[in-house]
């Protein structure tokens, strides 16, 4: 079993957000594999961090131009969470590359708590919003 499960539960009804979203899961799982592999693995566990970030900034960008093109009365708030953990990820980031953090358990839990709730409560808003 994977530990970021996708399941109908996280469907927003937005094709394009929910395949971002999958793909976004399907990063993290990498992450936590390459994490637990028990290997020191440090480079490996950077690119795939980076990929992460990188392809979360792409959906956060997705995301937030459906959000102003549909004049979004949440936009503001939405994209505070957005750039809330962009800013924690990209701090963490900064803190493993400089050897000053390690990758734990802590983080992934962290990463899989704040997608599950936000895809299932601020996303699956906004994809009603834009009717899908």
């Amino acid at each position: 079993m994977k530990f970021f499960e996708w399941s109908p539960k996280f469907a927003t009804g937005n094709e394009d957000i929910d395949y971002q979203h999958q793909a976004l899961f399907d990063k993290a799982n990498s992450l936590y594999d390459m994490v637990n592999s028990g290997a020191e693995m440090r480079l490996g566990v950077e690119i795939i961090l980076e990929q992460l970030i990188e392809y979360t900034d792409y959906h956060f960008k997705t995301e937030e131009k459906f959000m102003t093109d549909s004049h979004y009365a949440d936009f503001e708030q939405h994209k505070a969470m957005h750039d809330a953990l962009r800013k924690q990820v990209i701090d963490f980031q900064t803190k493993f590359k400089s050897g000053d953090a390690d990758l734990s358990q802590e983080l992934i839990t962290f990463l899989k708590s704040w997608l599950t709730s936000h895809i299932q409560q601020t996303d699956t808003k906004l994809a009603k919003h834009i009717g899908h």
